[in-house]
């Protein structure tokens, strides 16, 4: 197609023509060459366009190499009332616009620069058609540490990073769907990551509120679903009784509650598993305060927590030696923290730390792994750390919940939701069930006392090996009526040989286990116990059942001037010692606490008793505040070298009064005595005394005690008496 010497080609020097004589259809495109053969970038065929590529795979490709240095494509507009692109498709399966920008890492791949906006909208998407997929959808499965959708916007005054506005009346109203819904499926038991972080970074920022719903509709604000809100200070009660609860205040010198000795197998030792819960409010986050252990400084059977300025200290010592820590930096001034330090026991080196609600430390050593020995006559107290120069609670305290078991995460919860302990954990204690039930040979196999139900093959103490052994599968050893139905336990049973399963008679199985030392937990659904050889013959050696759960627990609904109720069921009642009681719903004075019980009666002279039935010497009583009712019926048998005025005890002390308004009398019926007693008879009770009289009134209106003088060696005593404290 060469022009050179024609006219065309003296005049149009500069024209531009294809390079070849016919264009080519379909990716068959020829370049457009100058007057001098030159090919320039655009490139045409019959159906195609490109520009940089002579070869085009679209109605217009546009192609520039690694080294071209330009923009592959730009629209530069100025006509301001004009659209720039307008792309108008009849699309129905495949995407209106595509881009594939693999190798892109720290720049964007679309970039959209709007500086002049003010009313209009950076980037506007409408849809009016139905619609079940998604308006926008971002897929990002590699992704690590980057976001998915990043808004920063610094000069922000009265607008929204983001708005999410529908006018639907059928939004989804289960747990799937709704205006916003954030899912996960990261549900592996290591996923402690949040699904929404909402961070105010703003320390100083007084007024700024993190999360704010209005709710203008008579549905709730929030529904978690059952789950829990953990580590709110503004209300650690969410769900139990919320009426503002009473609470002890120490003074930081000398104020102490110490808990009643009790039996020493109340209080977990050893290496058995706990978990101790105080919940204070912390007077300053400066200087250290004592709150709740057991045993004292420097021996080796201590444990305990403290507050340390704005941390709280676990401390323990035990046969494996001493150990503390501190995790700080979670307390401020005035707001009640929940902490809940639970040691994993049974020979574990490991504990946790709670504080409301949420784990805040995690702690390895072999001190938590070790015996903690028992301190005869150490009581565990409220307000007093365990050293032998003590330092003393200076805060508030309104709970203490103490538990021989490794709470889980989610009791943990529960019980900062406000929980009440379930009846479940109610009045447990380190006394082995077996051998309370009988004797040490029946734990370990030394001889069969025939405390166990063997069945067939099965010998206990078998060639004097101090050894169980099930002969066959299905042999069994068994005890009825050793369970409490509701009540939860843990056992412990060392399995020598062969496979063994644990159940509550047959219809209730408990689990199996193999050989080795082996603990099992169960929720008893029946008064039986068994353990049965499974699939063959089975030796075990030791077994001891407990029964876990709280072993001692103090709120706000046992708290009185002169003790603190424990509600476990174990009466580990605590004596208050100068703290003060506060926000009491009336007089601190007058005490604040309602308890049931019953109390062994003794009778006693000035020198002497007289000895009770053994059947008939139960008192009960009703105790309101510091008001006590006492009644009873008592059967005495027998004297012996009783004299002087007859005293039979009270379940409280009476109150230390100097007021003859405060004395109390009573009913009293006398029966069989042996002897003739004339004139009225009344239950008297006096000042500071741990027993009453009964006085006597003759015709001629003196009075007496009774005394020995007055009754044989065989009587009965029916009273009522109500009586200050």
């Amino acid at each position: 197609m060469a022009l050179t010497g024609s006219t065309i080609a003296s005049t149009y020097l500069k024209l531009l023509r294809a390079n070849s004589d016919t264009m080519g259809a379909d990716a068959t495109a020829s370049y457009i060459q100058d007057s001098a053969d030159t090919d320039s970038v655009l490139s045409i065929s019959t159906t195609r366009v490109g520009i940089g590529n002579a070869a085009p795979d679209s109605l217009l490709e546009i192609e520039q190499g690694a080294s071209g240095g330009l923009v592959a494509f730009k629209v530069d507009n100025n006509d301001t009332d004009k659209v720039a692109v307008s792309i108008e498709a009849a699309n129905i399966d495949a995407d209106v616009m595509d881009i594939s920008a693999d190798a892109v890492t720290t720049v964007n791949v679309i970039d959209i620069t709007a500086d002049g906006l003010t009313s209009g909208k950076v980037l506007n998407i409408t849809s009016t058609g139905t619609l079940t997929g998604s308006i926008i959808d971002i897929t990002a499965d590699s992704a690590t540490t980057g976001n998915g959708i990043n808004m920063s916007m610094d000069a922000l005054t009265t607008g929204s990073s983001a708005i999410f506005s529908t006018s639907s009346t059928a939004l989804a109203s289960t747990a799937a769907g709704g205006l916003v819904e954030i899912s996960s499926t990261g549900d592996t038991d290591t996923n402690v990551n949040n699904l929404l972080y909402i961070k105010n970074d703003h320390a100083d920022s007084t007024g700024t509120t993190a999360l704010k719903i209005q709710q203008d509709s008579t549905g709730p604000a929030i529904d978690v679903g059952g789950g829990y809100i953990a580590n709110e200070q503004g209300r650690n009660d969410h769900v139990a009784n919320t009426m503002p609860a009473p609470y002890y205040r120490f003074d930081g010198v000398d104020d102490v509650i110490t808990m009643t000795n009790g039996d020493d197998n109340i209080i977990p030792r050893g290496t058995t598993p706990f978990s101790l819960r105080c919940v204070f409010t912390p007077a300053d986050v400066t200087s250290n305060s004592s709150l709740v252990g057991y045993g004292l400084y420097g021996e080796s059977n201590m444990y305990g927590l403290r507050r340390l300025s704005d941390g709280v200290e676990i401390r323990m010592f035990s046969d494996g030696g001493g150990f503390n820590s501190t995790v700080s930096s979670i307390l401020s001034e005035g707001k009640t923290a929940d902490v809940i330090w639970v040691r994993d026991g049974n020979g574990a080196n490991t504990c946790s730390v709670y504080v409301n609600g949420v784990l805040s430390a995690s702690i390895s050593n072999a001190v938590f792994g070790a015996t903690i020995a028992t301190a005869t006559g150490h009581n565990a107290r409220i307000g007093r750390i365990m050293y032998a120069s003590p330092t003393y609670c200076k805060d508030q305290i309104h709970k203490v919940d103490w538990f021989n078991k490794a709470l889980t995460a989610t009791e943990v919860k529960e019980l900062y939701s406000g929980a009440s302990v379930p009846f479940k954990y109610k009045g447990a204690n380190q006394t082995e069930l077996i051998l309370a039930a009988g004797a040490s040979d029946d734990n370990t196999f030394a001889s069969d006392t025939t405390f166990w139900t063997n069945s067939g093959s099965t010998t206990i103490n078998n060639s004097s090996d101090g050894q169980c052994v099930m002969g066959a599968s299905g042999q069994y050893i068994s005890r009825t009526s050793l369970l409490t139905i509701g009540k939860r336990y843990r056992v412990n049973v060392n399995v020598v040989s062969g496979d063994i399963r644990v159940r509550q008679g047959a219809s209730y199985p408990v689990g199996n286990v193999g050989t080795g030392v082996n603990n099992m937990y169960f929720t008893a659904t029946s008064t039986e116990f068994e353990i049965v050889a499974n699939g063959a013959a089975a030796t075990i050696d030791d077994i001891y059942i407990y029964q876990i759960g709280a072993v001692a627990e103090y709120d706000g609904s046992g708290i009185g001037k002169t003790r603190w109720d424990d509600k476990s069921g174990n009466d580990l009642h605590g004596t208050v010692s100068g703290a003060t009681v506060e926000n009491a719903p009336a007089d601190a004075d007058s005490g604040l606490t309602y308890e049931e019980g019953t109390w062994t009666v003794t009778v006693t002279g000035d020198s002497g008793n007289f000895v009770l039935s053994g059947t008939e010497e139960t008192g009960a009583y009703t105790k309101i505040g510091d008001l006590v009712h006492a009644q009873g019926g008592i059967q005495i048998d027998s004297e012996s070298s009783c004299s002087g005025n007859i005293k039979f005890s009270l379940p409280f002390t009476s109150g230390n009064f100097t007021d003859l308004s405060e004395r109390s009398f009573g009913s009293v019926w006398l029966v069989n005595t042996g002897e003739t007693n004339s004139g009225h008879m009344v239950a008297v009770v006096t000042s500071a005394q741990a027993f009453f009289n009964i006085g006597q009134v003759a015709d001629n209106g003196t009075n007496t005690y009774l005394t020995n003088a007055h009754v044989d060696g065989a009587w009965f005593l029916g009273f009522q008496i109500t009586y200050k404290v």
